[in-house]
């Protein structure tokens, strides 16, 4: 899926990319800073997942109170060391959320901040239909099987399922490589979950 998404950028769009801070801090008027980033302020694909075991030591190098972050795709806030960090969700593929997308809103009062979280229902179907038409169950089915049971509201993830192909993979073959896993396995994991 990352090719896929890769051949359909431009240099231009690349070179966007290229450019945007991991993280990034924001001030407005009469409201405390705060920072925004994909993953964490320091790597954009690490996670501030609550549950996860370093959560402690990121957390206490976190330079502002509130931090806003994605990458997991699943809506939430907790407080940790006295700082608060922030999730909205997503939109194109929310986690845990029985098909619903999200996002947030935040508003600033009496000088603090204030998260509104928001869920609403749209058209799953149209969503699948329009990944059928690019053929992405072609191109890569274990991907889409795993997609599709997420829109449609099965609580699963496809790093989940991703996780149980490189199981798989690793016991019958004693390798372990995400990036190149045969759709054998992304099968097998596909059955294993019920999708």
């Amino acid at each position: 899926m990352l090719k896929y998404a890769f051949d359909r950028l431009e240099g231009k769009d690349i070179e966007w990319f290229e450019q945007l801070p991991i993280s990034k801090r924001m001030q407005y008027p009469e409201l405390p800073e705060f920072v925004i980033c994909h993953g964490s302020p320091w790597r954009d694909n690490e996670d501030l997942r609550e549950d996860y075991d370093y959560i402690d030591e990121l957390t206490k190098k976190l330079e502002t109170e509130l931090t806003i972050c994605g990458h997991f795709h699943i809506q939430c806030q907790y407080m940790r060391h006295a700082k608060r960090i922030v999730t909205p969700g997503s939109v194109g593929i929310p986690l845990f959320c029985d098909g619903k997308a999200q996002f947030m809103m935040l508003e600033g009062m009496d000088g603090q901040w204030n998260p509104e979280f928001i869920s609403i229902a749209y058209d799953v179907e149209r969503t699948i239909g329009e990944m059928d038409e690019e053929r992405l169950s072609e191109q890569a089915p274990g991907w889409y099987r795993a997609t599709k049971a997420v829109l449609k509201g099965k609580r699963i993830s496809q790093a989940m399922v991703l996780a149980k192909a490189c199981e798989h993979m690793e016991k019958q073959t004693g390798k372990n490589d995400w990036k190149s896993i045969p759709e054998t396995y992304w099968n097998m994991a596909c059955e294993e979950l019920g999708i």
